[in-house]
């Protein structure tokens, strides 16, 4: 437990093995402060490949991945069949964006241990790779022994059917991965995509209209549901829509931009000019905006 380890420093403060294990926990429970502070205090051991992992597992968490991976290239210099290291350097290069370093890591970890973790990293950075036959051959294990009972697992594995244009497929596993609350917008969004490409317009709209109301953070269904309603000259809709937009992200000018478009298509020509207006205000350089006012 906590209580134990930091008992076992106080008695020897130079007990690497406890200093370890505690900064773990730490890390483990967003406590990244304090686990700085443990790991900053390590003295002489700090170039143990062991300790800088820790490091470069703390820079993750709080983002700054050139240092996680300046920290990550010492513990493989020194160690590097360190599967735990090789699978964050592989998350580190593809939240990094470098899909071809990221596979190289996760190849080689996948060799030293074929983990859930490592398959999913392995299989997000193929389906970037727009690889999605080969993301799926690296989830069937993992698919076979949970299946749908995995929402972040369902939610990978429809993305990648549904880019190896197996709808059904994509589909079921959508369906599934809506059961949780952190997928369920997402998946929602999935879902309507999929239903007006099968030409259930109406299915399509109701997943995407429960979609914008669960995502808060995310306006892929808004901006599906203001070019749903423009298509099928809804003008009215496509402005609701909009708006939820604007209510959501009130910084974005699209949202104003989506606005302006709707109100167009209304023959609302003042109220199309202010929404360009207020989009040209928040960045005075979006030409989308300026071209529309135009």
């Amino acid at each position: 437990t906590d209580e134990s380890l930091e008992m076992a420093l106080a008695a020897d403060g130079s007990y690497l093995p406890a200093r370890l294990a505690l900064a773990s926990l730490l890390i483990d429970a967003k406590d990244l402060e304090k686990a700085q502070t443990l790991l900053g205090a390590v003295g002489p051991a700090g170039k143990d490949p062991r300790v800088q992992f820790l490091l470069s597992l703390l820079a993750v968490h709080q983002n700054d991945l050139g240092k996680a991976r300046d920290a990550l290239g010492g513990v493989l210099t020194a160690a590097p069949d360190y599967g735990a290291a090789l699978a964050l350097a592989g998350e580190v290069e593809l939240r990094s964006g470098n899909l071809a370093m990221a596979e190289q890591h996760l190849g080689k970890a996948m060799r030293q241990q074929a983990s859930a973790g490592v398959r999913r990293l392995l299989a997000s950075t193929q389906l970037r790779q727009n690889r999605p036959g080969k993301a799926i051959e690296t989830l069937q294990p993992l698919l076979q022994q949970t299946g749908a009972r995995d929402p972040a697992l369902s939610m990978l594995a429809g993305e990648a059917y549904l880019a190896n244009g197996d709808v059904r497929r994509a589909g079921e596993y959508f369906e599934a991965a809506k059961a949780s609350g952190s997928n369920e917008a997402v998946a929602r969004t999935r879902l309507g995509q999929l239903a007006l490409r099968q030409g259930d317009v109406e299915r399509g709209e109701q997943e995407l209209v429960v979609a914008s109301a669960l995502g808060t953070q995310t306006t892929e269904p808004d901006l599906l549901l203001v070019s749903l309603h423009l298509r099928r000259n809804e003008p009215s809709k496509a402005l609701a829509a909009a708006q939820a937009f604007i209510k959501k992200q009130p910084q974005n000018p699209t949202g104003y931009l989506l606005a302006a478009a709707a109100q167009t298509a209304q023959q609302d020509r003042a109220g199309a000019r202010a929404s360009l207006e207020a989009a040209i205000k928040l960045k005075p350089d979006h030409v989308p905006a300026l071209r529309g006012l135009a």
